[in-house]
């Protein structure tokens, strides 16, 4: 079983953010590790605590854990995810100079990684209240700005159910974003 690691005094500071429910399962971690400072907590619980925390909770175990849960966040761990070569993620040559085919790789990629980050969420397109995001790349004064917003341009396939995993996304894979926005 995978786990995690966390100081007893990090602990204690999710322990003062969350419900009485996780409230007695931390202290049920802590009691039987009484006798080491730092508290071994299996991936398993800190998945459950992720996905039923708000957004605030939410920030403080991204803080002390890391959270990405086996997604793949390097293009050798998506093809081993999904069970293919690396040479196979790419239409065209990985290394190519053509821009067109390497905006066509990323635009065979990016859906790939989308579904792993979105951690099976199935956004729903009819819903016009269900914000969809996608990360962005901006010129401003002369520097270049990236973030991730609220969009309705791109494929289906290339945005995420939250601001946050938006930004990963272009965190883990930043040259494939670079590729689909040709620069």
């Amino acid at each position: 079983m995978k786990s995690q690691t966390i100081s007893r005094k990090h602990l204690s500071e999710i322990y003062g953010q969350v419900c009485e429910a996780w409230q007695k399962k931390i202290a049920q971690l802590i009691i039987t590790q009484h006798d080491t400072n730092d508290i071994v907590v299996p991936e398993e619980l800190i998945k459950q605590a992720y996905s039923a925390a708000n957004a605030d909770q939410k920030k403080i175990i991204e803080k002390y854990f890391n959270i990405s849960f086996g997604r793949p966040n390097t293009l050798d761990k998506l093809a081993i995810t999904l069970g293919i070569s690396r040479k196979d993620l790419f239409l065209f040559s990985e290394d190519t100079e053509d821009k067109h085919e390497r905006f066509l790789n990323a635009c065979n990629i990016i859906p790939k990684f989308a579904k792993f980050y979105n951690d099976g969420v199935i956004l729903n397109w009819k819903d016009t209240n269900q914000y969809k995001y996608a990360p962005y790349y901006n010129f401003v004064a002369g520097r270049v700005a990236v973030g991730s917003c609220y969009f309705l341009i791109f494929s289906v396939g290339f945005y995420f159910k939250d601001n946050e995993t938006a930004q990963a996304a272009y965190d883990d894979f930043p040259q494939i974003w670079k590729d689909y926005w040709g620069i």
